[in-house]
């Protein structure tokens, strides 16, 4: 049962009226009286976000809401806002209890990686959906600066063999922040086992990371590969670590 309000519920027209204006007050007791579960998901979400930059004044009041309306995306996403120990806290104690892994949570937790251990980020991106192993992802590009090469592509190994391109891709932006040999011939690897535009991406990774082994296996794969638009890129990545190099 919801708690006894003081303040008269505020429409959904005077919210969208001031949002228009942006006029929304700063106060979170306002705030926390302007949500409500009849709201369009837009003014749900709107308000939350805005309790969450409010950081530690606005977890409180997301605190408040949770145990009047319980766990609603959008109350988890503001709480993800928040940038708070406590909320982050919270947050894992809600992963931690939950049978299944929770979409919403998950991304609540983006910034909050570092704070998972390796097992459960294996775990999750273990799972089947591809918006679970995204969300786990960005999970471990947080953690990755705590991950040695080995911890990391154990990691993403899990998932390199996946079909489904936005994946392959996100391991990609990962693993190219670094420059080791090991790393470099993984990404280099991809190219050849990966679709067309994962292959592209692997490259232009390849090409960013600029040192003389990548250079050195864009120029192996120049012999490795049949595809025009292919070649004429790893060609002009080529070209540009010349220059600069």
């Amino acid at each position: 049962m919801l708690k006894n309000r003081v303040i008269k519920p505020i429409s959904e027209t005077e919210i969208k009226e001031r949002f228009n204006k942006k006029l929304i007050p700063k106060d979170p007791q306002w705030l926390k009286y302007a949500y409500s579960k009849n709201l369009s998901n837009e003014f749900k979400f709107l308000i939350c976000e805005r309790l969450g930059f409010l950081g530690a004044d606005g977890w409180i009041i997301l605190r408040e809401l949770i145990e009047d309306y319980g766990y609603e995306d959008e109350i988890i996403y503001g709480i993800g806002l928040c940038h708070q120990i406590e909320a982050k806290d919270y947050l894992i104690d809600l992963l931690n209890s939950s049978k299944n892994f929770n979409l919403p949570i998950l991304k609540a937790l983006n910034c909050w990686g570092a704070f998972i251990p390796n097992y459960q980020l294996k775990l999750i991106i273990k799972n089947k959906s591809a918006d679970i192993r995204l969300a786990g992802l960005d999970l471990v590009n947080f953690k990755s600066y705590l991950l040695d090469d080995h911890e990391l592509i154990e990691i993403l190994n899990i998932v390199l063999s996946d079909f489904r391109e936005e994946i392959i891709i996100k391991c990609i932006s990962i693993l190219q922040k670094r420059n080791s040999d090991k790393i470099i011939d993984l990404i280099s690897n991809l190219v050849i086992s990966q679709s067309k535009k994962s292959s592209f991406a692997a490259i232009r990774a390849l090409g960013s990371i600029g040192t003389k082994r990548s250079s050195y296996q864009l120029k192996k794969l120049l012999n490795k590969i049949n595809d025009k638009e292919l070649l004429e890129f790893i060609k002009k990545q080529i070209s540009f670590q010349e220059i600069f190099n």
